[in-house]
């Protein structure tokens, strides 16, 4: 009566890095499974890359903070730190990624605060784009989870990383209250496309949203 149905389950997307030999080809239906045990599969085919971009280095304790614009890199993942002002900043290192501009790693020998100048961040990776083969909460990984290759490659690393802002949008069939209350909320509030009932209504058919603020213009 009320056109409202119940949300369905969804798939999980997102983006991962994983590194290996340049040109290496990561077909399209490449399959990767998280420690859950979870199928994830490539949506298009990409090549790995090589990546060197320069970094600011800043030093706290033995934590080192790189700074670069968009990155494009994923926690967990290892990077070469070349060219560096001071020889115990360069080397390879795990990273943790913190933003869209910025990473870290840490050194062992302590060599003081403050800036330490550029260095060259190397890296051979492709980012691979993939989607869940089920539906629902249980695919949605944050970043820097590992996923490991179904089936070795030849020039490929076991490993890839989710990157930032993980892997997300799966969600569970719609509940029954959840889609009690939306028929509930409809039958209390009259519905126009530009009254503020009307957008929280649209919005809360999106399964995974399930709280909604409207701010009036006034």
């Amino acid at each position: 009566v009320f056109r409202i149905t119940r949300n369905s389950a969804t798939n999980a997307t997102g983006n991962i890095i994983i590194s290996g030999d340049v040109g290496t080809n990561i077909p399209a239906s490449t399959e990767f499974q998280s420690s859950e045990g979870n199928q994830y599969t490539s949506t298009s085919s990409v090549n790995i890359t090589a990546y060197n971009q320069v970094g600011v280095l800043n030093v706290t304790g033995l934590t080192v903070t790189v700074t670069l614009s968009s990155h494009g890199l994923a926690s967990g993942m290892q990077v070469q730190v070349v060219n560096a002002s001071n020889p115990a900043l360069g080397g390879t290192f795990t990273i943790t990624v913190i933003d869209a501009n910025s990473f870290i790693y840490t050194i062992t020998d302590s060599i003081g605060d403050g800036n330490k100048g550029n260095a060259n961040i190397v890296a051979n990776f492709a980012t691979v784009s993939v989607k869940s083969s089920g539906f629902g909460l249980e695919y949605n990984l944050v970043s820097g989870s590992i996923l490991t290759l179904t089936n070795a490659i030849s020039g490929l690393d076991n490993n890839a990383y989710t990157s930032l802002g993980g892997i997300s949008g799966g969600a569970d069939v719609e509940s029954d209250e959840s889609y009690r209350s939306r028929i509930l909320f409809r039958v209390r509030n009259p519905i126009s496309d530009t009254s503020i009932s009307g957008l929280e209504n649209i919005l809360y058919a999106i399964n995974g949203i399930t709280r909604v603020w409207v701010l009036p213009i006034t």
